[in-house]
């Protein structure tokens, strides 16, 4: 549509309409499964194999032909849509107006459909395969600048868009604000935590968090295939009612060098 709307066309673009933004979303045919940065409950149809077609105007506002089947007649070809040669076999044209309000590229949302597009059977692999939980490094916000730690485990519950998984608080001593360090890498994580939902006990409960903001799997895969998570218990802070965690030393550059990286890339710079 940005590319031809100013001539007449015609495309076999499957679309998805999303009622409550009156917004077009089109993917070439046989592409709709694999795009990921979706909203179900507001998507009103998939209308697949459907033609759209716009005439030529200089003025926002535009009317949309819609229709199920492709023609060739010479009406078609000039714009003169409601005249066609075949609406006895075809059908006629669907016509709504509308205004078309173009938005310009991003290519930071791009890189976020693409990460969240690869991430996903990711975890879904680990889940599987990895013994045990595993965790991964979260972006919250662009005034928490450390990463935060959340736990996938076998109670995970991937969807569409997000993941149901614990995330964990940062483990700060004498109550220090440690959102400020983009370098502090240590969490932690109640013995207390629940996985039901919903639930009111007081444990640690799970939230729903975005493939968008999973930027790091804290796992790292050695030349003989096998896997090893880069986290590990800091015992000499650990008590009876928590534990705390960290990235081995080993991994801690590598690890943070790749969340800086990822969070600036898609999200938002640091703050000096």
């Amino acid at each position: 549509m940005k590319q031809h709307h100013s001539a007449v066309t015609h495309t076999y673009h499957e679309a998805l309409h999303q009622i409550d933004k009156r917004e077009y979303h089109y993917f070439p045919r046989g592409t709709f499964l694999s795009y990921h940065p979706r909203i179900p409950k507001k998507l009103a149809a998939v209308k697949p194999y459907y033609t759209f077609a716009v005439k030529k105007s200089e003025a926002p506002q535009k009317i949309l032909y819609q229709r199920k089947h492709y023609c060739p007649c010479p009406n078609c070809f000039t714009g003169n849509y409601l005249q066609c040669f075949n609406i006895a076999f075809l059908g006629q044209w669907n016509a709504e107006e509308m205004t078309i309000n173009y938005k310009t590229d991003n290519p930071a949302a791009d890189m976020q459909r693409e990460h969240a597009a690869n991430i996903h059977p990711l975890l879904v692999e680990y889940q599987q395969t990895f013994k045990g939980s595993f965790f991964v490094a979260l972006y919250q916000n662009e005034e928490v600048q450390r990463p935060t730690f959340a736990e996938i485990s076998p109670f995970s519950k991937f969807h569409d868009v997000r993941v149901r998984c614990l995330v964990f608080p940062p483990y700060t001593q004498l109550g220090e604000n440690v959102d400020f360090y983009c370098n502090h890498n240590h969490f932690l994580v109640p013995n207390n935590c629940c996985y039901r939902h919903p639930c009111n006990c007081p444990a640690l409960h799970t939230q729903l968090v975005e493939y968008t903001k999973i930027l790091l799997i804290c796992i790292n895969r050695l030349p003989g295939g096998n896997v090893v998570s880069t986290i590990s218990n800091d015992f000499p802070h650990s008590t009876e009612h928590f534990k705390v965690f960290k990235f081995k030393k080993e991994y801690e550059n590598l690890q943070l060098t790749e969340y800086k990286t990822n969070r600036i890339k898609m999200h938002a710079p640091y703050k000096i």
